[in-house]
């Protein structure tokens, strides 16, 4: 051997298993030395242990298939890949090389024999039954809870670094989704479900299998954009861009800059930008938001949201579809909708009410009435809504008059077509909203119109809505785009071209004008507003939530409320405000402030649950969801009363009369159903059903499309809308029928873990690492930790210096940044994932216990993996399984291991000791049961990855 040969040859490490090359010999590396030139091994050989040195040429690999091995790499910066099991071993290039499944990620890799040592793994140590340590019971548990911690994480993402508690209903769902073996689902969960929040913990759970989430583009409506961009954020720390907004694609190329991506359904349909991306190569996940808007109807057009759905469908694996209403009255068009999700599916719905099961391999839906907290508590107590209808004064009615007339000519006037006639039709149907709203804010929209004509618009060119009214030119798209859900749109009238819409129009706005004043000085909505709402709520020292649409008439409220109750403090929230400071004005309404003014585009996302009740609609939204999702704020999870809701029901014009009237049909219909039905649960039921119909009439349409503004064609329209409402109510329950809901005991099986149990295993393993637990605070939900001097400065999570430093469970006293020097314990946390390495390790020891159980037997713990159908790894389980003495039959995962993982008792008398063969027959016994387990499970597209044996206890009975 040359000298360049010698100083490249591997020595084998330490515990190394090795095989003499002449003599038929299998030992243990057990040390190492240098003389001269050469390097020699100490062997420890078979079961008499007799040592020897050997040069190591004189040493062959020792390993064999379905030996546990870990690798020790010869490097100060790699990490051991953890233990696996030998599959074989191959020679290559004079050296051999072992192949090893590795047990964490279920990839197989090969090894250099000499970077291999042999782990005393679970079943070594249970053929052997040797129990020498007396502590080794709460090892067992502990280690048993680290797997269930960190494969509990891996399906449902609800330990990870979130600004939220999840839910039952939204961790059971993620976790069907996450062991099923497809990836493409609708979420339908009804409105204020939090459908936001199951999709960040489903993308969270993809991302700690494998980082499966790399690429993720969200396609929702324009008015959803940011708030999607701000949960994403400030839940699940995951940042997004805004495609349009925060960047664009100048060239294909620059895709690879962008992995998290969220764009507006009508920018990404428009041919430009969908020809982008269409070049953005593969994503991870795709999710629709609002997806019931991708209709298509057999020999018709399909539409442009379709066709962009279907066009992205051939980019990714992960095609998710949110909505709330999936059924909108058109069977077709909901089967194409899964057609486009589940291609393979196509033939079994063709005919989905004969087999209603396709749709339920689809479909998951949480209805509001069913849903409880860890508990068994249903979340949601229910809602009384009030209807005040409000009497007009004169000067009220010809206002209205008169603005009819004026929005009569402008509507003419937008029927000569091209860029200029179709902005005056959006300016007329937005002066429809306005007034709708208050008398503040279409009187600030006509001054500004007024000025603009005399060519007094001192604020010309900073509104944003440039953009959309050009000299010659306006961009529908981006108008669409740019004003839904904007609440400043009283302010559009400054960026209408100078010309007139039509002759006379300035003398009409200065008329208008004119009345406005009088109207406003006997603004009877405003007064009836504060004298019957207001009034009763301010002495009974109850705080209000007010909704309103548009920033003009949030200002006339603010101004009447500071005016009429000094002191009392007005919060309020808007579009041009930022996340931050939203939040302190809602601590602000929480901690001392009785009143709360917000707009929609403000209001989106933001929960107002904690002290506030009661809520008033001061106007009527054109969009009826909108209702919804305001009572949404105060009708959620946390909430301790009954929510009472106000609605200004104001007879001031065509508009709001219609609005008025489709919401008494609505109401209608509700208690006509709590009547004829005696299964009906009208507490909960009702707001339930009044959101589904409300979601499902398009009355914004009906009323844009209606110019004529002739009321008896519009209460036509309403009632044929509601009609279509509710027999697709009746449709879709009927399609639904076999779909998987919120099932209370269900979840009580999966034996859900959260912050209690992560206290529990804090609690119990910190002493196990030199680490003393100096205080509890919190209610115990806090601990201060004195750290030994080993671990100073070792974690990123803790100041560098720091021997005491405080940790939580508790993710609000972090999230809220009230107690900046308490840091969470979560699978984000170095610190905590070290702690959960460290449980799971073999050093730990805990892979074999005895135990007091409820029954006497053999129980083994199990992790088990799924690959796709190309071998890649997918997602992971714990099952665990229990062979009864003297069974010859094991059961899966017994009922009763819960109790036995985080139990208090101490361990049991040592069993009788059987010989090591009938041991093994025992774990045959057990493993061919989970290997049965997983056949029965298998499908086309999941197949078994790996099965690894983690602890086995013996079990017995006390009496």
């Amino acid at each position: 051997m040359t000298t360049a040969q010698l100083e490249n040859t591997l020595i084998p490490v330490e515990n190394c298993w090795v095989k003499h090359s002449v003599r038929n010999l299998f030992g243990i590396v057990v040390g190492h030395k240098t003389e001269g030139d050469l390097d020699y091994v100490q062997v420890q050989w078979g079961k008499k242990r007799e040592t020897d040195w050997h040069q190591v040429s004189e040493l062959r690999c020792g390993f064999r298939p379905g030996h546990v091995v870990q690798d020790r790499p010869r490097s100060n910066t790699r990490k051991s890949l953890g233990t696996g099991t030998v599959l074989t071993v191959q020679p290559i290039a004079g050296q051999e090389h072992v192949i090893v499944q590795l047990h964490n990620t279920g990839e197989i890799q090969r090894f250099p024999y000499e970077n291999l040592v042999r782990i005393q793994d679970a079943a070594t140590k249970f053929i052997g039954a040797k129990v020498k340590d007396p502590i080794e019971g709460d090892r067992f548990r502990l280690k048993t809870l680290a797997y269930a911690l960190d494969s509990w994480n891996q399906v449902t993402g609800a330990l990870d670094r979130l600004d939220v508690d999840p839910l039952p209903h939204q961790i059971n769902l993620v976790h069907r989704i996450m062991t099923s073996d497809q990836s493409n689902w609708l979420i339908a969960d009804d409105v204020g479900l939090g459908k936001t929040i199951e999709v960040g913990l489903l993308l969270a759970a993809k991302k700690r299998q494998r980082q499966q989430t790399r690429r993720v583009l969200i396609v929702c409506p324009a008015g959803m954009v940011r708030q999607w961009q701000d949960e994403m954020q400030h839940k699940f720390n995951e940042v997004f861009q805004i495609y349009g907004s925060d960047f664009t694609i100048p060239y294909i190329s620059h895709w690879t800059r962008y992995d998290k991506v969220i764009v507006s359904i009508d920018r990404a349909k428009a041919d430009s930008h969908k020809a982008i991306f269409m070049e953005s190569g593969h994503w991870d996940a795709i999710i629709f938001d609002e997806a019931h808007h991708l209709s298509k109807i057999e020999h018709q057009a399909v539409t442009q949201r379709y066709s962009l759905a279907e066009s992205l469908r051939a980019q990714t694996d992960a095609f998710i579809f949110l909505t709330g209403t999936p059924h909108q009255g058109h069977t077709e068009q909901f089967i194409n909708l899964l057609r486009l999700l589940r291609p393979d599916l196509a033939r079994g719905l063709s005919t989905p009410f004969t087999d209603p099961s396709v749709i339920a391999s689809i479909v998951l839906r949480n209805p509001k009435s069913q849903v409880t907290d860890a508990g068994g508590n249903f979340l949601f107590r229910g809602q009384d809504t009030k209807c005040v209808r409000v009497s007009l004064s004169e000067a009220a009615r010809d206002f209205d008059a008169q603005l009819q007339i004026y929005l009569k000519e402008g509507y003419a006037a937008s029927e000569l077509g091209g860029n200029t006639g179709r902005a005056i039709g959006f300016v007329m149907t937005t002066y429809r909203k306005l007034a709708s709203s208050s008398i503040a804010a279409i009187e600030g929209a006509l001054q500004r119109r007024i000025n603009r004509l005399q060519g007094n618009d001192q604020n010309r060119g900073t509104n944003r809505a440039n953009v959309f009214f050009g000299d010659d030119s306006f961009d529908e798209v981006a108008f669409r785009e740019g004003t839904d859900g904007r609440d400043d749109l009283d302010r559009l009238a400054e960026n209408v071209p100078a010309t007139p819409f039509f002759d006379d129009e300035q003398r009409q706005i200065a008329d208008l004008l004119r009345v406005a004043k009088q109207v406003k000085q006997d603004d009877r909505k405003l007064n009836q507003f504060l004298s019957e709402i207001v009034d009763p709520l301010k002495q009974a020292g109850e705080k209000l939530l007010i909704f309103t649409e548009y920033r003009a008439t949030q200002d006339y409220l603010v101004e009447a409320l500071e005016s009429r109750y000094p002191g009392s403090g007005v919060s309020q929230i808007n579009g041009s405000m930022d996340i931050r400071e939203k939040r302190l004005n809602i601590d602000d309404f929480n901690d001392y402030k009785q009143f709360m003014v917000s707009t929609e585009a403000g209001g989106e996302g933001i929960n107002l649950h904690q002290r506030c009740h009661v809520l008033a609609n001061y106007d009527l939204p054109w969009n009826p969801r909108r209702l919804v999702q305001r009572a949404g704020r105060l009708y959620r999870y946390g909430q301790t009363e009954r929510v009472i809701v106000f609605n200004l029901m104001a007879n001031d014009g065509f508009d709001s009369e219609a609005l008025n009237k489709m919401l008494e049909r609505v109401y209608s219909i509700v208690q006509g159903m709590s009547s004829i039905s005696p299964e009906f649960q009208y507490d909960l039921q009702q707001v339930e059903l009044i959101g589904e119909l409300l979601e499902r009439v398009d009355i914004s349409s009906i009323l844009a499309a209606n110019k004529t503004m002739d009321l008896t064609r519009t209460d036509a329209e309403i009632e044929s809308a509601l009609l279509l409402a509710n027999q697709a109510k009746f449709q879709q329950e009927k399609l639904f029928s076999q779909v998987s809901g919120f099932d209370p005991k269900a979840a009580a099986a999966l034996q859900s873990l959260g912050s209690k149990d992560v206290l529990s295993f804090l609690e119990r393993i910190l002493p196990y690492k030199g680490i003393q637990i100096r205080n509890r605070l919190h209610n115990g939900q806090t601990l201060e930790l004195q750290l030994p001097e080993e671990l100073r400065g070792q974690f990123a999570d803790f100041p560098r210096r720091a021997t005491i430093v405080s940790v939580t469970v508790n993710r609000q006293l972090v999230t809220r940044r009230r107690y900046s020097d308490i840091f969470p314990m979560d699978f984000a946390s170095e610190f905590f994932s070290w702690l959960i390495d460290s449980a799971k390790s073999p050093a730990f020891k805990g892979e074999y216990a005895n135990l007091i159980g409820p029954e006497s037997g053999t129980l083994a713990l199990y992790k088990i993996r799924w690959q796709n159908d190309q071998g890649i790894p997918q997602e992971e389980e714990l099952l665990s399984a229990f062979l009864p003495q003297n069974g010859r039959k094991a059961i899966v995962n017994p009922h009763f291991f819960g109790s036995v993982m985080v139990g208090q008792e101490g361990n049991s008398s040592r069993p009788d000791l059987v010989n090591p063969a009938e041991r093994q027959q025992l774990l045959e016994l057990l493993s061919e049961r989970v290997h049965e387990e997983l056949a029965s499970r298998r499908t086309m597209l999941r197949h078994p990855n790996d099965i690894v044996l983690l602890a086995t206890a013996d079990l017995t009975a006390i009496g």
